[in-house]
């Protein structure tokens, strides 16, 4: 639908990827618009730092921080703990597994929950035709 992504690793480790079809296909998959394009950001550039990506992705320094902090959440980015802490992506294929695995779960508590409304409904439908009297 969007066509094929190609990457490529260059000499500082940093991916090459084209970077406006990945953000959109990540969106696609549930991340935010900013969340992706951070993620891929990181991705194509390496790590940084969060003032040099506030600096990269002409945005505020508070607003990166909260992305990092839901890219950390969702164990697509990485921090190592000096400072200021720098900000790694993970491996694509890595994180989209960890993407998804965040949407299997969430869809096994949703399968939960419906198996608990219609217990509950059943058991509704019961008391309701056990109170009504017959004609």
């Amino acid at each position: 639908m969007y066509g094929e992504i190609t990457s490529y690793r260059t000499s500082n480790g940093a991916c090459g990827i084209e970077a406006e079809p990945c953000a959109k296909l990540l969106s696609e998959l549930g991340l935010g618009k900013k969340e992706a394009q951070l993620y891929v950001h990181l991705l194509k550039y390496g790590p940084k730092r969060a003032g040099d990506l506030a600096r990269s992705l002409k945005t505020y320094r508070l607003q990166v921080y909260r992305t990092l902090a839901s890219l950390t959440d969702k164990t697509i980015v990485t921090a190592k703990r000096e400072s200021p802490a720098v900000y790694t992506a993970i491996d694509l294929e890595d994180a989209l597994d960890a993407v998804l695995l965040q949407h299997q779960r969430e869809l096994r508590r949703m399968e939960a929950i419906k198996r608990e409304l219609i217990a509950l409904a059943n058991s509704t439908q019961l008391r309701a035709s056990d109170e009504t009297p017959p004609i």
